[in-house]
C-alpha cells in the first residue's frame, strides 16, 4: 500500500529532490512553518521508509561512462537472485537496478570510469546463472528533472 502524503510532506521532498543540502531552516521560511516540524516531518519520512538515502548525482563533466544494460532472465531465477549476484560481481558501479515488467527484466545502470570497465562489468553481468541475454544502451546525453509526487 503506498503512503500518503500531506502536501506539506509533498513540498519538502520535492525540495529536498531539488538539493539533499537544502537547510531545514530554509526550508521552513519556504514552507512557512518552524524548523522543528521540518526536522520532525524529515525524520518521520526517513523513519517510514519514504526517504531512503540523501545523495548526490555526479554532472557528465565528472569523467567516466555511463550504459544502461537491459538483462533478460531465463530458467528458474528470479530477478531478486540475479539483482543480488549483480550487486556481489560488480561492487562499484551500479547506480541502479530497475525490476520492469516487458521484454526486458531489469536494467541495470552502470558508471564506470573507462570502457574496459564497462566492458568488464557486462560481461560479469553475462555470467551470471539464469542470465539470457544482455542489451546495452551507452549513455549520450542526459537530461535531469526532480519527480513530480
Amino acid at each position: 500500500m503506498k503512503e500518503q502524503l500531506d502536501s506539506i510532506d509533498q513540498k519538502i521532498i520535492q525540495i529536498l529532490l531539488k538539493n539533499s543540502r537544502e537547510k531545514n531552516t530554509d526550508i521552513a521560511r519556504q514552507l512557512d512553518i518552524t524548523e522543528g516540524a521540518v526536522r520532525k516531518r524529515i525524520k518521520r519520512l526517513m523513519e517510514k521508509g519514504i526517504i531512503e538515502r540523501f545523495t548526490i548525482q555526479l554532472s557528465e563533466r565528472v569523467s567516466g561512462i555511463r550504459a544502461i544494460v537491459g538483462v533478460n532472465i531465463g530458467g528458474n531465477v528470479g530477478p531478486t537472485m540475479i539483482r543480488k549476484k549483480i550487486l556481489e560481481k560488480i561492487p562499484n558501479g551500479v547506480e541502479t537496478i530497475y525490476e520492469t515488467t516487458g521484454d526486458i527484466d531489469l536494467f541495470v545502470v552502470l558508471h564506470m570510469q573507462k570502457d574496459i570497465h564497462l566492458k568488464n562489468a557486462i560481461e560479469e553481468i553475462r555470467k551470471i546463472s539464469g542470465v539470457k541475454q544482455t542489451t546495452t544502451f551507452v549513455v549520450l546525453n542526459r537530461s535531469v528533472s526532480p519527480p513530480s509526487l
